[in-house]
């Protein structure tokens, strides 16, 4: 219990606080409570479990004390804030897992992986405690540094400037090959007078000889201050691991040379320091009527016994800001200043994939035809997971209403003039992911889609949704470089589809999309979408009818888009279960905001081409074509027999038969014809129609020969009475020796 003297001064709300501190096995005496206008000061000693060897010493050879000063610090605003444990002033610094502190201060060991708020309101104080206890145990026992959580890094107190850099492909270098210096681009400007940097250093690699960085490479950009000048990144020996830890101590070139030795980088550093001095020092550049630059960068990278907090690599990256005397000639004095700064991940491509939790060095290369609404909340959400290259097509520009939907919110100018793709691309590029754009009609840019779409590209996704260019895609352009997606929203954003074509086109987006349709027939959430009472209200919201748009908000199409971009980036990134199928995938949105997924995987179409005969192509649908196999093979001592539904494009001679009817009750089939029963078949159709909006119709019939014969007299006999007042091409199969021929 807490000392009768010190219950004055403890407030309500840190009374039951302070006596589970007292309580802690650990403490063994509360030794004072104060308080100042924000805090409740808590001086507690706390007994600490030294290694066997200590125990008579009572002390460590690092300097770890049995029983160590605690001062807690309780703010007022407790529990919404946590209390802070500090050791005494002399505590030994030279420990990992410290947090930063001026000199003088009580030393702030850093207890827990989370914020000591988390840890507070998700375990409770007596878990504070607890880790204040391994911690300072840890420390007498030399074990702070667990391999399980990674390798601490160099503690800096203070520091002045912050660079940015792709540490990544740093990493990978020296990775790939142990070279001793390595330059490299070093951008940078001062933030205030006192040399606060902000700096850049651009990878790849210029090289490792000398050559490779040139006087020309410095210089100071009149328009924005910005200096270009090198950093030299210093490699410790092959197969040396250092493991010693130490708190940063380096503010001269002394200390840098004294650090370099250290790691046997000494040489390194002054070969390297003395050649950049002779190309970019201060006297080279005002010989050369230039503005000198006032530094260069040098970063020591150091093998660590197991992998770095926070990264996936044994090596440490320690930068140094190097400052050139104004004097300086030939070397740089001991007493030259060098500033340690803060090194900090460049946004790339490999910090994406490792943000995101989805690591792959296989790049997917997309071609998106479509930057409006789906397209560019589509492709923002790819480019974020860091493993896609893009080629971005769209003739539109930008408009004011654009911004209620769009994935890129534009202003001023980008509102009247702007094309949709330069915006997309430069918010992707702010990610440093490869992309480029093509502005303009995507047909009538070239004739030759090889010049459009890259021999590389992996996919094509289409969310224009745009019927011209769908007929484009599945008519006209006979061989595409990649597998064609098509993304589109239906019903107000209540559903969306995404269609994806078979391995080199066995499974076409027009086969995808009248099968799509055919669903309406038996599926009232689908027909519901595509042709209920939810139906599109569009308005032009600015001068000249091009303006006309839907009326949906953002939250509906994003919620929709964001589920198919996942499903899209879950197939294509799949490695198993791969195959030649295509895939129509449905998303439908339920009134509680809810989405149900129904998934179709699409068999090799079977294609009949035109002839002299007939002049219209007939796709058949795989299942179809194994569903009237499956019918036919049933009972093959009859012939089977019944209806054949699908749709119709009369801009390309095109029947999708994606749908059969089963014959009505009263057909007869016999060894030598089928008689179809036409009874109910006209009713059956008018439900079939308006349910599809006319998009699916009566195509004609099909029947089963039981021997493998051709077609027979009597088969096309009754072709002709079948097309005859028809407005519609009227077709006849008949399968016959196991495969689907046209009568």
């Amino acid at each position: 219990m807490v000392d009768n003297t010190f219950q004055d001064i403890v407030p309500a709300n840190l009374k039951c606080a302070i006596e589970t501190l007292a309580h802690f096995p650990s403490v063994v005496q509360v030794e004072a409570i104060r308080s100042d206008p924000d805090n409740l000061i808590v001086d507690v000693q706390w007994a600490v479990t030294l290694p066997t060897k200590f125990h008579k010493a009572g002390v460590t050879t690092v300097g770890v004390k049995s029983v160590e000063p605690v001062q807690w610090i309780f703010p007022s605003s407790y529990p919404l804030d946590a209390p802070r444990p500090t050791l005494r002033q002399d505590f030994p610094t030279s420990l990992p897992h410290i947090n930063p502190f001026k000199s003088g201060d009580r030393v702030p060991p850093c207890i827990a992986e989370l914020s000591l708020e988390d840890l507070l309101h998700s375990a409770g104080l007596e878990a504070i405690l607890r880790a204040m206890g391994d911690w300072l145990d840890h420390a007498a026992s030399g074990e702070l540094h667990c391999p399980v959580q990674g390798w601490e890094a160099v503690r800096r107190d203070s520091v002045s400037g912050i660079i940015s850099t792709d540490t990544y492909a740093i990493r990978s270098d020296l990775d790939l090959k142990n070279t001793p210096a390595r330059f490299y681009e070093y951008r940078y400007f001062y933030w205030d007078e006192n040399h606060y940097g902000l700096g850049v250093v651009a990878t790849p690699s210029l090289g490792s000889s000398n050559s490779d960085f040139k006087s020309n490479q410095t210089f100071i950009l009149k328009s924005s201050a910005q200096r270009y000048g090198p950093a030299l990144v210093l490699q410790t020996p092959k197969g040396q691991v250092t493991s010693d830890y130490w708190p940063e101590t380096v503010s001269d070139y002394k200390g840098l040379r004294e650090l370099a030795k250290r790691l046997n980088l000494l040489d390194a550093l002054e070969a390297r320091a003395k050649y950049l001095l002779s190309v970019s020092s201060p006297e080279v550049c005002r010989r050369k009527d230039k503005r000198p630059i006032e530094e260069f960068l040098v970063i020591f990278a150091v093998r660590r016994p197991f992998k770095v907090i926070g990264t996936d690599s044994y090596w440490e990256l320690l930068p140094y800001r190097v400052l050139y005397a104004d004097t300086t000639t030939s070397h740089l004095p001991n007493d030259a200043t060098v500033y340690a700064p803060f090194l900090i991940e460049r946004t790339t491509p490999a910090l994406l994939q490792d943000v995101a939790g989805k690591v792959s060095d296989k790049v997917i290369h997309l071609t998106l035809i479509g930057c409006g609404s789906v397209g560019s909340k589509l492709s923002l959400h790819l480019a974020k997971t860091g493993r896609y290259k893009f080629r971005l097509m769209d003739e539109d520009y930008f408009s004011s209403h654009n911004n209620a939907r769009h994935g890129v919110i534009a202003d001023g100018f980008s509102c009247i003039g702007a094309r949709k793709t330069n915006l997309v691309e430069a918010e992707i590029r702010k990610l440093n992911v490869d992309v480029e754009s093509i502005s303009g009609d995507v047909i009538n840019s070239s004739n030759n889609t090889n010049h459009l779409i890259s021999k590389i590209t992996d996919y094509i996704i289409d969310t224009s949704a745009s019927l011209r260019v769908r007929h484009w895609l599945s008519h006209q352009c006979e061989y595409l470089p990649g597998r064609l997606i098509h993304v589109l929203l239906y019903g107000n954003a209540a559903m969306g589809v995404m269609a994806i074509e078979g391995i080199e086109r066995s499974v076409r987006i027009d086969d995808l999309t009248a099968y799509l349709n055919t669903l309406c027939v038996e599926n009232d959430s689908i027909q519901k979408a595509m042709y209920g009472a939810n139906t599109l209200s569009r308005q032009v919201f600015s001068g000249g009818c091009s303006s006309v748009t839907a009326r949906m908000n953002d939250m509906d199409i994003s919620l929709i888009t964001t589920g198919l971009t996942s499903r899209l980036d879950r197939y294509v990134s799949r490695t198993e279960d791969v195959n030649d199928d295509g895939v129509l995938t449905i998303g439908l949105v339920d009134d509680d905001i809810g989405l149900s997924w129904r998934h179709f995987l699409m068999s090799k179409t079977i294609v009949i081409p035109k002839d002299k005969a007939f002049d219209w192509n007939i796709r058949i649908l795989g299942q179809i074509s194994q569903d009237i196999a499956a019918l036919a093979n049933a009972d093959t001592s009859s012939e089977q027999g019944g209806a054949l539904a699908g749709q119709v494009c009369h801009l390309s001679k095109t029947i999708y038969i994606t749908h059969l009817v089963p014959a009505p009750l009263g057909s007869v089939g016999t060894s030598t014809r089928f008689w179809l029963n036409v009874t109910g078949l006209k009713e059956a159709f008018q439900d079939i129609h308006s349910r599809t909006n006319g998009q699916i119709t009566f195509l004609g019939t099909w029947h089963s020969h039981t021997t493998p014969t051709p077609p027979s007299p009597l088969d096309r006999r009754t072709l002709g009475e079948l097309t005859e007042n028809y407005d519609f091409p009227i077709v006849m199969l008949a399968y016959t020796g196991g495969r689907l021929v046209r009568v």
